[in-house]
């Protein structure tokens, strides 16, 4: 069997399954409106469809920037249709560059499982790329990168990078510009530790001042992010229905998206559809990263309303901070606001430091109002 290198790209649409169960129409009218943007822009770019199978579509490129072009090209045209279009759609994109057996049209072996790994990795709307790929094409094209380490996905450890090529992917931005501040900030301690040195071969006197001086300022300047780096758990769909999980992955990427803020909560990572226990039991034998919590929950339908009921874990102790819940009444989950994220930043806010919580729901109006506790 005939083995050779090649650029392979993964794509599908987010959610896909879930909505099959619950409208199957709808979800293949967008499979239709799928594959009627993304195969002429696939052959604009030489791209060649060499297996699909349900709504994933796996094609080859002869050159790897013709392959993240056309990724980036149909993202684009995808976004810029749901403006004009109530039926939302989103796809996922993986672009990897491996070794594939050649079986007839079909190809098969490591490098597409990789590049499908990378599509079911990938941010909805965005583009994920191997790091083999990344080698290739970071420095020929404008587009930015996020390098998001390396990810164990299904078993296979995958190094991986965001291709960053909308606003709606800012967070990623944030990411990358929040590492060339701790740069800085590391070339910066140098050029002291220097000062200091010399300090101490030529004016010890004026050392001990030095330090005198910066402990004064350190007991009087609080520390302004005691809570950086959380991660976020897809929430759990807890209403015993298969058609809610679509229901809590649109509410979990809501709030993952919009969550974070510039002054207060980073959120540095997203953890889908995975078990509470494999999530910290991944990341306590990791070792490697630096999320001081991990946020989770659970969705569960109720009569007139849902409850998002939102816990904090601490990773660093290993035990629950706390917890709170918001009750958002039904007709809200399909125009979610910024009441939402804003009234779970307060109260995640109000844990990290040890102040009370409010459970509270969410009204017609995107008001909320706090619940009277028994």
């Amino acid at each position: 069997m005939e083995r050779k290198l090649t650029f392979i790209l993964a794509a599908d649409i987010v959610g896909y399954s879930s909505q099959t169960e619950v409208d199957e129409d709808a979800a293949l009218s967008k499979l239709r409106q799928m594959r009627e943007i993304v195969d002429p822009i696939l052959q604009k770019f030489d791209g060649r469809i060499f297996n699909t199978a349900g709504d994933s579509v796996l094609a080859e490129f002869p050159d790897p920037l013709s392959a993240l072009q056309s990724a980036v090209e149909f993202q684009r045209s995808v976004a810029s249709r749901n403006k004009e279009n109530d039926a939302f759609l989103q796809l996922r994109v993986g672009i990897n560059l491996g070794y594939v057996s050649v079986e007839g049209d079909n190809l098969l072996g490591e490098g597409v499982n990789v590049a499908a790994r990378l599509e079911s990795f990938c941010l909805p709307g965005g583009i994920a790329i191997s790091r083999n790929f990344y080698d290739l094409v970071h420095n020929k094209t404008d587009i930015e990168f996020d390098d998001v380490g390396v990810q164990t996905i299904k078993n296979t450890k995958v190094h991986v990078f965001d291709a960053i090529f909308m606003p709606s992917q800012e967070r990623r931005k944030t990411s990358k510009t929040k590492r060339r501040v701790i740069l800085m900030s590391m070339s910066l301690s140098i050029v002291i530790f220097a000062g200091i040195l010399l300090l101490v071969l030529y004016n010890p006197t004026e050392l001990q001042n030095f330090f005198q001086k910066q402990g004064t300022q350190k007991a009087q300047t609080p520390s302004a992010r005691p809570y950086d780096s959380l991660g976020f758990l897809q929430l759990e769909n807890k209403s015993g229905f298969v058609r809610y999980d679509n229901v809590s992955q649109k509410v979990s990427e809501y709030i993952f998206h919009n969550l974070g803020d510039s002054t207060s909560l980073t959120i540095d990572a997203y953890f889908r559809e995975k078990p509470l226990t494999e999530v910290l039991k991944n990341l306590n034998d990791s070792g490697t990263h630096d999320l001081k919590f991990l946020i989770y929950g659970y969705l569960t339908e109720r009569i007139n309303d849902y409850k998002l009921e939102i816990r904090i874990h601490d990773l660093l102790n290993n035990n629950e901070k706390g917890k709170f819940s918001l009750y958002v009444e039904s007709g809200n989950l399909d125009s979610l606001s910024d009441h939402l994220v804003q009234n779970m930043r307060d109260n995640i806010r109000a844990i990290l430091r040890s102040r009370s919580r409010r459970d509270q729901i969410m009204t017609m109006d995107g008001q909320f109002i706090d619940l009277k506790k028994n």
